[in-house]
């Protein structure tokens, strides 16, 4: 005998929307296990604000990854055993590969220098003026360094200085701003990028609270001077044996520092 038909089933479906910031929340369906009724609705049309496009979180832009390649003669039983070390998968179990704190560090300089950059794609300082040379040179540019660093007029991280529900209603008037802008045009909203939900510099110095407010919400303490100025001196170096080739990037970190 055929199995009589299962009766409707009284879950009601959900639809989801994603709140910047706030997660995923599951809302149920409005119109799910109703009868339809017989007056007239008085729902607005649908439009671009109703698609599932216009609620999508902004898209980040797409980084350039280079995977690292080996641009030295491996010459060395020991060679050949670091570089396999570091292309095993995680085992999460203790491979006691180093012995001591030297050990350690040779090892790791040495993995460096196996993806040295060809010396065909760098500079040097002998041969390139744009390095700085003295310590007056690279002081000034550890200064430009440090006020841009304390320069917040412009970063990205703008709504992490907000309170929740202060950044919704942001990101919700941008996304209607630029679904109405679409529709107007005839276009459609696609992916909303991350530089695209914006608010205009006027409007965003309104919204923003003092600096030492910023700080703390995004970076969860104020900067020192002192700490500020020891970093930018360390980017200064860093920024010189890079451009010879020394990326000082880990092999597991997937990239060769370009």
């Amino acid at each position: 005998m055929r199995e009589p038909p299962r009766p409707p089933s009284m879950v009601r479906p959900t639809t989801v929307t994603a709140l910047p910031g706030a997660g995923i929340y599951d809302h149920p369906s409005p119109s799910a296990g109703r009868c339809p009724s017989t007056t007239p609705s008085t729902k607005r049309p649908f439009t671009e604000l109703d698609s599932p496009e216009a609620h999508s979180s902004p898209q980040p832009a797409k980084k350039r990854i280079i995977k690292p390649q080996i641009s030295v003669k491996l010459d060395t039983s020991e060679d050949f055993e670091i570089k396999k070390d570091s292309e095993k998968s995680p085992t999460g179990a203790f491979q006691d590969l180093f012995q001591s704190t030297e050990m350690a560090r040779q090892k790791r300089d040495r993995l460096l220098d196996m993806y040295q950059k060809p010396r065909d794609c760098c500079t040097f300082p002998p041969d390139d003026a744009t390095f700085p040379a003295t310590d007056a040179q690279k002081a000034l540019v550890v200064r430009r360094l440090f006020e841009a660093i304390n320069d917040w007029s412009d970063f990205r991280e703008w709504s992490q200085a907000l309170k929740c529900d202060q950044r919704n209603r942001v990101m919700e008037d941008l996304r209607r701003s630029i679904a109405a802008r679409a529709e107007m045009e005839g276009s459609s909203v696609g992916d909303i990028s991350v530089d695209e939900l914006r608010p205009s510099a006027a409007r965003l110095a309104a919204l923003l609270p003092p600096l030492r407010t910023q700080q703390k919400r995004i970076l969860g303490r104020l900067l020192s001077d002192q700490t500020v100025e020891w970093l930018c001196w360390e980017l200064v170096e860093a920024a010189i044996l890079s451009q010879q080739g020394f990326s000082q990037i880990p092999h597991w970190c997937g990239a060769d520092g370009a």
